[in-house]
């Protein structure tokens, strides 16, 4: 399933600790994490207005390699939480339906961080173009000034319907946008970590940022988890993470579908040729009663 990238970047703003629920108790930090991981195999399985969601509780847990009980049980905490909501059944499927709830994104959603938290994050060319801003402005109005009336205090009335929080302009793209994202569950990496994640991206410049995505989520659901560490980038680095991302993203369907050619290519020629064959069975098959059974009942 491809991700739903324009529901994904509203979600990386959401902090993790916007998760927590009053009975978490000591392993808050680590069910929020398991909570926001949930939450975004049910984002890349929705619509762009986060609507038609019906994956089963099967099919998280086995995106998020855990049991299906703990599926169950992140999926209740979403629900609680009202990042989600119940809309029915899928007709077909045979599923639960919800869909996420846009205005728990918007009403949970951090607020820009300061300059000083992303100088690592930033590239140099985003840094050299953003406008200087002055620390410090007069209190005091010059004889122009004094001409024109001070301005209104009055704030502009809110719209009625939620809205989707604005992107921040600062933020950075590709895969310094996933470091920045994940600053509040990770930090941000030393100069040393983050030189050799540079090298990791240069040598691999197309999906090197979905590995890297990848490569942090199951990271965060590892055995030991990501709490306690001291380093935890060096550790992350140092385990292998990247490339165990990229060998699972290579060996996926859904992966393979959407960014190697040959592979797609021969699935789709599969699908067709059972399709042809399938038709070609129904023409060449005997003739057969199908008599109606509107025609059935007429004749008794």
């Amino acid at each position: 399933m491809a991700e739903n990238k324009q529901l994904s970047w509203l979600l990386d703003d959401v902090p993790p600790s916007r998760y927590a629920l009053p009975n978490d108790g000591r392993q808050r930090r680590h069910k929020c994490e398991r909570r926001k991981i949930a939450l975004q195999h049910y984002v890349n399985r929705a619509s762009d207005d986060g609507t038609e969601v019906f994956p089963s509780v099967k099919t998280i847990a086995r995106k998020m390699e855990v049991s299906e009980r703990t599926a169950d049980s992140l999926t209740a905490d979403l629900l609680t939480l009202g990042a989600l909501v119940n809309v029915g059944w899928h007709p077909t499927l045979k599923t639960r339906k919800r869909s996420i709830s846009l205005e728990w994104i918007a009403r949970n959603s951090a607020p820009a961080p300061a300059q000083s938290s992303t100088d690592l994050l930033v590239s140099p060319a985003q840094s050299s173009t953003a406008p200087a801003q002055s620390s410090r402005q007069s209190i005091f109005r010059t004889p122009q000034d004094c001409a024109q009336p001070y301005p209104s205090t009055t704030q502009p009335s809110k719209p009625n319907p939620p809205t989707l929080p604005a992107r921040d302009a600062r933020k950075p793209e590709g895969w310094r946008g996933v470091l920045f994202s994940n600053q509040d569950v990770i930090g941000a990496p030393g100069k040393a970590e983050l030189a050799e994640i540079e090298m990791l991206m240069a040598a691999e410049p197309t999906c090197g940022a979905e590995y890297l995505k990848r490569a942090l989520l199951l990271f965060y659901d590892r055995p030991k988890g990501a709490r306690g560490l001291n380093s935890p980038w060096r550790v992350f680095l140092a385990e292998g993470w990247f490339a165990v991302a990229k060998n699972k993203c290579c060996e996926s369907h859904d992966w393979k579908m959407e960014h190697d050619p040959e592979y797609r290519a021969a699935q789709e020629a599969s699908i067709e040729r059972q399709i042809a064959d399938t038709a070609a069975f129904m023409r060449d098959r005997p003739v057969q009663n199908e008599m109606t059974v509107e025609d059935f009942l007429k004749e008794e």
